[in-house]
C-alpha cells in the first residue's frame, strides 16, 4: 500500500516507479527511505524518466479525468 504522500493517480505513477528504481538500484523494493527519496525527486522533476514512461502517464491521467466525469 502506498504512503499518505501518494494523493493522484500521477503520484501512484511516481511510487511505483520509485519502487522499479530502488529495485534496479539494488536497494529492493522495501527500503522506504530511498524509495521515498526517489518519489519525491520525481515529483519535483528532479529526476526525469523516459519517453514511454511520459507517455504512460499522460494516457492514465486522460483516463483518469475522463472517468471522473461521470
Amino acid at each position: 500500500m502506498p504512503p499518505s504522500a501518494v494523493k493522484t493517480v500521477e503520484d501512484l505513477i511516481f511510487w511505483q516507479y520509485a519502487k522499479i528504481i530502488s529495485k534496479s538500484a539494488g536497494m529492493g523494493k522495501k527500503n522506504y527511505g530511498f524509495i521515498m527519496d526517489r518519489f519525491k525527486k520525481l515529483q519535483s522533476g528532479e529526476i526525469e524518466w523516459s519517453t514511454s514512461m511520459r507517455k504512460i502517464t499522460k494516457i492514465s491521467l486522460f483516463w483518469d479525468n475522463d472517468f471522473q466525469s461521470y
